[in-house]
């Protein structure tokens, strides 16, 4: 892990991560691996999105808050929209957050050909803006 590319990733609001030509990303297979990140869970009323908690109690509360007020939106914690297509990541920090987004996006680049890119459309799949 490249701490500038860390550094990059954690100054952002939203990631998207995209998959190269020819590549789609395996929903099931990143569902089994976000499962397994901190204290995360699959919202109930957004099925692709995943949130991930830094202790089991904050995920308590959180899944509890999202089946009584969906329309509430969702806390500053770590993110994960997946599809076929696209992957949407909003980092956290705070309580070891920073540290699952990292690995998260570090497992994503290493199993897929894919590109990291940020809010303004940099690519920072290498931690600095490319072109």
């Amino acid at each position: 892990m490249s701490d500038e590319r860390s550094a990059a990733w954690l100054t952002e609001d939203e990631l998207r991560v995209l998959p190269r030509q020819g590549t789609r990303f395996d929903v099931d297979k990143v569902a089994a691996h976000v499962a397994g990140l901190g204290f995360s869970f699959r919202d109930a009323t957004m099925p692709a999105m995943f949130v991930v908690a830094a202790t089991a109690a904050q995920r308590e509360r959180l899944q509890a808050a999202r089946v009584a007020h969906p329309e509430a939106g969702f806390p500053h914690v770590l993110l994960i929209e997946v599809s076929e297509t696209e992957i949407g990541v909003a980092p956290a920090e705070g309580d070891g957050l920073e540290t699952l987004t990292v690995a998260f996006l570090d497992w994503l680049i290493a199993e897929y050909d894919c590109r990291v890119i940020s809010e303004l459309g940099a690519d920072l799949t290498d931690g600095q803006a490319a072109g």
